[in-house]
């Protein structure tokens, strides 16, 4: 059964040897279950171009996927200790790279379900930032 869900996503995004900033969006999603795994699906708009694109996330016991649409596009796999490939394809190219989940923690309760997830963004050998990601979802 599909349903309309508030879904809130926080992230601090650190660059080697920067101090990040806190990122907040709020935005309507629709979640449903199905063989064991948790969907949210949801549109947001581009920085860049204001265009409205779809993303989808999904969540698993230890793990957790992002596919996100549009003309800036990337499918990121954030699993516990595991290294994934994310490209992250752009009009003016793809850019290979990879994320280095060092943590996922995925919490439920009569408030909702809340996502945890600290990884490292990586291109090639070098190390382009350090994030923590609060994924929080609620009924409306």
């Amino acid at each position: 059964m599909k349903k309309e869900v508030e879904l809130l996503i926080n992230g601090l995004h650190s660059s080697v040897g920067e101090e990040g900033e806190p990122v907040e969006q709020a935005v309507s999603a629709v979640y449903y279950e199905r063989e064991g795994s948790r969907y949210l699906l949801y549109e947001e708009t581009e920085e860049e171009t204001g265009e409205r694109s779809k993303s989808r996330i999904k969540i698993g016991k230890d793990r957790m996927e992002l596919v996100r649409g549009g003309k800036n596009r990337t499918h990121m796999v954030f699993e516990e200790k595991k290294r994934h490939p994310a490209d992250y394809v752009t009009p003016y190219g793809r850019f290979a790279l990879e994320i280095d989940t060092k943590e996922v923690r995925v919490e439920e309760g009569p408030w909702g379900i809340q996502v945890v997830i600290k990884y490292g963004l990586w291109h090639g050998e070098q190390s382009l930032s350090e994030s923590c990601l609060r994924i929080s979802v609620r009924e409306k």
